[in-house]
């Protein structure tokens, strides 16, 4: 266990090696922060200063090498906007925020969408399987933004049951925690009915209902048990991606979260803040599917192996 537990987290290494890389690169060659900063009619020479305070003028590899062992001390830079303000201290809130949102749209989507997938599971054919997989369809081909339009305006415009837009109490997650969680709970309505149909069709399962075990006791002890592997995957992997990959949503209902930090400094062509925003999503997202990935090994064992 040990040693497939080691594997898993130096490819985890090397995949954020690539992306760390990968961000330096494009930081680079995409943006130039001293003509975003400086005037139109700013001298040649306050340009060259400006790289030189930035630090732009040294050798790729010079930048390269202070890049990487700045961000193995924990320090993303400091933004080109904010002066002063350090980017690992412009993250924490926004993440938090993110982190909330996410959560309470993950634990939605769990207890719908696996409740849901089960149901249509065991009525398959039925019009209960039918509109369990109009819900997921729906929910796969809805952009998240125009349902989150929507949403503003019957419920806060029409009805005026809830605040628009924003952070305070616990109607200004409603809204923007329940479009997030439609667009999980389609993909694991989907994925759980799939995985609980090839369970009950298989031959131990069969064999357990021909020995004359309550119906009940082979869905919920031996199906459902199995069933739960690849929805544990996908769950992990989607708390990560509605943390990391909700800039609509948070642009929508104007939610301080990292997406919207990320937007506003690309606006802003803060380019030290959007490298800083990339790289906490990256080491988010690598991080939890390596979580997943030594939890798949645990429950699995055959995995261990492979």
């Amino acid at each position: 266990m040990k040693w497939f537990i080691l594997n898993r987290l130096m490819q985890a290494g090397i995949v954020l090696l690539a992306v760390t890389t990968i961000i330096f690169v494009l930081s680079r060659f995409l943006a130039d922060p001293a003509v975003a900063l400086l005037p139109e009619d700013a001298l040649e020479e306050d340009y060259l200063r400006l790289r030189q305070e930035l630090g732009l003028d040294r050798p790729f590899w010079v930048q390269y090498g202070l890049y990487m062992g700045a961000l193995f001390r924990g320090d993303l830079g400091e933004s080109v906007r904010s002066v002063g303000y350090d980017v690992a201290e412009l993250i924490p809130r926004p993440l938090t925020n993110s982190a909330k949102l996410a959560g309470v749209a993950w634990i939605g989507a769990m207890l719908a969408g696996v409740t849901l997938g089960i149901i249509a599971a065991l009525n398959r054919g039925t019009i209960i399987d039918y509109f369990a997989r109009v819900i997921a369809v729906l929910g796969l081909v809805t952009p998240p933004w125009w349902l989150g339009i929507i949403f503003i305006i019957i419920f806060a415009v029409k009805l005026q049951w809830l605040p628009a837009a924003g952070l305070g109490g616990w109607k200004h997650y409603v809204m923007p925690a329940g479009v997030l969680a439609l667009v999980a709970l389609a993909g694991l309505t989907r994925l759980t009915r799939a995985s609980m149909l090839e369970i009950l069709d298989s031959e131990y399962v069969k064999l357990a209902r021909a020995k004359g075990l309550p119906y009940r006791t082979v869905v919920w002890k031996h199906a459902l048990r199995n069933a739960l592997i690849p929805i544990v995957t996908f769950a992990g992997l989607y708390f990560a991606l509605l943390m990391t990959g909700a800039i609509t949503i948070e642009l929508v209902f104007a939610w301080p979260g990292l997406g919207r930090l990320m937007i506003n400094a690309l606006n802003s062509q803060d380019y030290v803040v959007v490298q800083g925003t990339i790289m906490v999503a990256a080491f988010i997202v690598v991080g939890f599917n390596t979580l997943v990935d030594i939890l798949y090994g645990v429950i699995d064992p055959r995995i261990r192996v492979s």
